[in-house]
């Protein structure tokens, strides 16, 4: 079950057209290790979510904002 903080990777990835390799290189973090983030299964340090929030061009506090994806009930 994906968090509302991987969701919000995920759909912004998506949004951007970018797929996980490409993400995964640029945050210098292995394709299973986002796929894992996007799902839940890893925590994340800080630095790591500094670098997602620069490739995602989206502020810190909206990737791990619990609101902005909505999870299915």
């Amino acid at each position: 079950m994906a968090t509302a903080l991987g969701g919000n990777i995920r759909k912004r990835r998506i949004e951007l057209g970018l797929e996980p390799a490409q993400v995964a290189k640029q945050i210098g973090r292995s394709t299973k290790t986002l796929y894992n983030i996007e799902n839940g299964w890893n925590s994340t340090k800080p630095e790591v979510l500094h670098r997602l929030a620069k490739v995602l061009d989206l502020p810190i506090d909206q990737v791990m904002a619990s609101d902005w994806v909505k999870q299915p009930a």
